[in-house]
């Protein structure tokens, strides 16, 4: 989706004619993608819709339910928005508009009643050039020399340039086999604890198996992971943990209830002043979910407290996270039971 969007915006700019609108189109089909992406498909996109009291911004964001959700301000790659954050213009939008991003389609910024509360680049305009220029056939895999000459002298295989090429070979690893075992091998706990006091020093090494068919294993349950990771895997559509009551969704208080696998994201008060007011929670969390960290973070935790305040506007994504950790717990018990293996006969 993001790959498919800075090209687009690359080509565009390549024309050498482009106007600020001939740019509209890409990013209105980018955000309806990203929408229905999180199952969010109701969402509608207005572009150049009518004139407001702020003036005419050039995107406008409805909710599928005659609600507005918010604006967008759009200018032409490489304006620079530190100015056009403090002209006339913006401080209207952002004196009227609650909700309103900025973007040159490479960066956004968000602003919420008038205020900067975050920002993003996905690209800058030299990577998207190199993303045309390129393209899939130009990849070239980032991997040594040496690696692959070991793994293909160990397996008796030949790397393949994609994984459509192993439908006319014999026995063939890929790039992205190896990207996947390595992923699997770095979500091994067995391997993070015996070697937790390298990894605070220095990279990581990958110990590679000379067994060709348990390496194809653990390829298999690292692209599981990797799936599963950026919320794409196929049982995401069923998840685990159900969003539940009849609160206003502002995201406050938080408490989880251990017994009951419960977690309030706005726990009313047990007694006094509150204690009648109904929460909204998620049904289904185990303990092993909300205690999973992720570099020195509890990641349940931290998503919510991050947006505290808030109003939780899509709980299925956070219902797929729980999920998603869930079956990853699973996978590293099975990479676990395999890992042994794996250093019975190194390679590299």
């Amino acid at each position: 989706m993001l790959h498919e969007y800075l090209k687009k915006i690359a080509d565009t700019t390549a024309q050498g004619d482009a106007r600020e609108e001939s740019y509209y189109s890409h990013l209105s089909s980018f955000f309806q993608s990203f929408a229905e992406s999180i199952d969010r498909k109701k969402i509608q996109i207005t572009t150049l819709p009518k004139k407001t009291e702020a003036g005419n911004p050039d995107f406008r964001i409805w909710d599928g339910q005659q609600q507005i959700v918010g604006y967008i301000e759009a200018k032409k790659p490489g304006e620079n928005l530190d100015v056009i954050e403090n002209s006339e213009q913006l401080k209207r939008y952002r004196g009227v508009f609650p909700n309103l991003i900025l973007t040159d389609f490479y960066e956004f910024r968000l602003y919420r009643n008038g205020q900067l509360i975050d920002k993003t680049f996905i690209g800058r305009q030299f990577i998207a050039k190199k993303l045309k220029t390129v393209g899939n056939k130009g990849r070239k895999p980032n991997i040594s020399k040496e690696v692959i000459e070991k793994l293909e002298k160990a397996f008796g295989a030949v790397l393949a340039a994609s994984p459509a090429t192993t439908l006319s070979r014999g026995r063939t690893i890929t790039p992205e086999n190896i990207l996947h075992y390595c992923y699997a091998v770095l979500y091994s706990n067995t391997y993070r604890e015996k070697y937790a006091e390298f990894l605070k020093i220095d990279f990581p090494r990958i110990p590679f198996t000379s067994d060709y068919k348990l390496f194809l294993q653990l390829a298999e349950l690292g692209e599981q992971l990797t799936e599963l990771h950026l919320l794409k895997h196929k049982s995401l559509n069923r998840p685990v943990v159900k969003y539940k009551g009849k609160g206003d969704d502002r995201i406050g208080k938080l408490k989880y209830d251990l017994e009951k696998q419960i977690l309030f994201i706005n726990a009313p008060l047990s007694t006094g002043e509150g204690s009648g007011v109904r929460p909204n929670y998620f049904e289904g969390i185990t303990p092993e979910v909300w205690n999973y960290h992720i570099g020195g973070y509890q990641v349940m935790e931290k998503y919510l407290k991050d947006r505290k305040g808030r109003l939780m506007n899509d709980p299925g994504h956070y219902c797929k996270m729980a999920t998603a950790l869930a079956q990853t717990i699973e996978i590293q018990k099975n990479i676990d039971s395999l890992f042994p293996k794996v250093e019975a006969a190194v390679i590299i």
